[in-house]
């Protein structure tokens, strides 16, 4: 199976078009040019990445533009105030779901993705920072043939060693499949194995490196569950770290975060109340899941995202208002307040609400919510805001212990 990518010309630029000043913290806002698509799902899944910053400062959004169009990496050099379609990966399909991240080296970029033929691929990518044009170093197949590629929702991670790892979930007639591969030379070769089958009609896993390997977060209807790898044994440990299940089709509502070794989770639960909790490395413990205060019942979809000075960022739906609202925690979560409310021009059909937000930012946080064309409901499009978190944030730092229940 071969892949091939389109890079745009240099000048083929999208700008934003300003709409209605935002007040607050919100810099500039605007509807995202040269997004409009026949897309249902332009951005999907909270669990997977899908937003990342170059060492330049650049930004680059991966978003599925549908018939026509599939993945396209977008990047923007000036904070979100215009876009340009960098690359496409024309392997993928209508409905592909991918996963992006910045490698080690801050100008390369690993990605894991589903394609047209039903596989999964991955892409190794460098960023020239002058040109600021993507490229593509290579690319393999993960796995040829996976039993429901809408449904896979692949992730990735580079662990500490150097080992490449993607997670991804499977329906089948016996459950869901969650299986894991890793390839041990950059990518260029990769080994599957099973976790586990679950008892479940649907579900989503996150891959993420952890001090001592790699961990595995996944969601059903029912319930989370957190496992780690232990090299040296060759075996997976489970930990179930929540007893209420995600929302979404494929329980893929949740988001994580991570700054040094603390993992940062939320999710909106099949009570459509929405939790966080917290993760810490070094003493490999979980916080009991708190409901975050001020949040209102009927929550369908939230996104956490962690500034560099460690400030931590809630977006979510506000079910009565048909907003988004953004909450800050300048305490790693243990106190919350309201930090910004967005809300699109009234000319704007925002229907299903899907949004997305950086997992890591420094000082401007960009939040992208899907709409649609008024009069067309086929028609989609990006709409974006670009907020300042400068005059508050500040480095924090806690300790936090396992719930007895887990103990």
């Amino acid at each position: 199976m071969s892949f091939s990518f389109e890079p745009l010309e240099s000048g083929d630029s999208f700008f934003v078009f300003k709409g209605a000043m935002a007040p607050g913290h919100v810099l500039d806002s605007g509807l995202v040019a040269g997004t409009f698509a026949i897309s249902p799902k332009m951005i999907v899944s909270r669990m997977q990445d899908h937003v990342v910053e170059t060492s330049d400062g650049d930004l680059h959004m991966l978003i599925n533009l549908g018939l026509g169009g599939g993945l396209v990496l977008f990047t923007s050099t000036d904070n979100g105030a215009s876009w340009h379609q960098n690359m496409t990966f024309n392997a993928s399909g209508f409905a592909s779901t991918a996963d992006i991240r910045i490698a080690s080296d801050e100008d390369e970029a690993i990605m894991v993705y589903t394609t047209r033929d039903g596989a999964i691929a991955y892409a190794k990518l460098d960023y020239d920072t002058v040109r600021d044009v993507w490229t593509v170093a290579y690319t393999t197949t993960v796995v040829d043939d996976v039993m429901s590629p809408n449904a896979a929702h692949p992730t990735i991670t580079l662990a500490a060693s150097g080992r490449l790892w993607i997670a991804y979930s499977e329906e089948t007639d016996d459950g869901v499949v969650l299986s894991v591969a890793w390839s041990d030379n950059a990518g260029r070769d990769w080994t599957e194995t099973v976790v586990t089958t679950l008892d479940a009609e649907a579900g989503s896993a996150r891959i993420l490196a952890t001090e001592d390997g790699v961990g595995l977060i996944y969601a059903t209807a029912e319930t989370v569950t957190w496992a780690t790898y232990s090299i040296g044994e060759g075996v997976w440990n489970f930990t179930e770290i929540d007893r209420d299940g995600a929302i979404g089709r494929y329980a893929s509502h949740f988001s994580t975060a991570q700054d040094g070794d603390t993992l940062y989770i939320v999710m909106v639960g099949s009570n459509q109340e929405l939790s966080f909790m917290v993760y810490d490395g070094v003493s490999d413990s979980w916080t009991r899941p708190a409901d975050i205060p001020g949040v209102p019942h009927g929550v369908t979809t939230a996104q956490i995202s962690v500034e560099t000075d460690g400030g931590l960022y809630v977006t979510y739906d506000d079910p009565h208002t048909d907003t988004l609202i953004v909450m800050e925690s300048l305490d790693g979560g243990q106190s919350w307040s309201d930090f910004a409310e967005l809300a699109t021009p009234d000319w704007i059909a925002t229907g299903p609400v899907r949004m997305e937000a950086p997992e890591h930012f420094d000082d401007e946080l960009i939040v992208f919510q899907q709409v649609r064309f008024p009069g067309n409901d086929q028609l989609s499009f990006l709409w974006s805001w670009t907020l300042d978190t400068t005059d508050g944030s500040s480095s924090v730092s806690a300790s936090f212990e396992a719930p007895d229940w887990l103990v």
